[in-house]
């Protein structure tokens, strides 16, 4: 082991094993997180669809200790469970998968400008979620609250443009964003603080996690 750069599992069929076996276990734990999180109401984030899923954590093992493939496959696969539970919510799956695929992207390319660093996954998911917030919030003004509004017949229109301006003008909406009464400044706050409290439970978990992956499973995910 160099310091600590994380080496991948080569191709060779007797990994395929530990992959499948590695990378399903991780589909079950996501899942069940998942599940968890629709049980756990907090107040005004609820009414709002938003749900503090950390689930994205054991799809992050599966992409540093399996491969990028499998863990694009489970996330796919996490999502399209999670149907099951979320049907009348295919826009708030949707921003999770997102959100999830970020999350993978962002770790990966993160972990690779500071692998060689002491405290290597602290830095990896700090600036993951400082990403994730910057990105994600403006997909919300941008994308997501227009989709959602127009999607439960709030709005006749998903164009963003046209969203801010009956926000500003219809004080009925004012309830979505803390009472604010311009929409981008709405947002900033409603999802920069959201995101970042979602996104630091996520560190708060993956940092842990990823260390006792990283301890228990590296002679396995040793090139010889």
């Amino acid at each position: 082991m160099n310091g600590n750069k994380l080496v991948f599992l080569p191709k060779k069929s007797y990994h395929q094993l530990f992959n499948i076996t590695f990378s399903a276990m991780m589909l079950a734990l996501a899942i069940i997180t998942s599940l968890i999180s629709e049980f756990i109401s907090i107040p005004f984030f609820s009414q709002l669809k938003l749900t503090f899923d950390i689930s994205v954590v054991f799809l992050v093992a599966c992409a540093f200790f399996v491969s990028l493939g499998w863990s694009l496959t489970i996330t796919l696969a996490s999502a399209l469970t999670s149907f099951f539970w979320n049907t009348n919510n295919v826009i708030g799956v949707l921003t999770v998968t997102l959100a999830n695929l970020s999350t993978i992207l962002f770790t990966r390319l993160y972990f690779c400008l500071f692998s060689k660093r002491r405290f290597c996954w602290i830095f990896v998911f700090l600036f993951t979620t400082l990403s994730n917030a910057l990105l994600l919030t403006t997909l919300n003004g941008i994308l997501i609250t227009p989709l959602f509004w127009y999607y439960f017949g709030y709005v006749q229109t998903p164009n963003f443009l046209i969203v801010a301006e009956q926000y500003n003008k219809n004080t009925d909406f004012h309830f979505f964003f803390f009472g604010i009464n311009n929409y981008w400044l709405g947002i900033f706050c409603l999802y920069s603080f959201f995101n970042l409290v979602k996104f630091g439970l996520v560190s708060c978990f993956g940092v842990p996690i990823m260390r006792s992956f990283q301890k228990f499973y590296w002679k396995r995910a040793l090139a010889k």
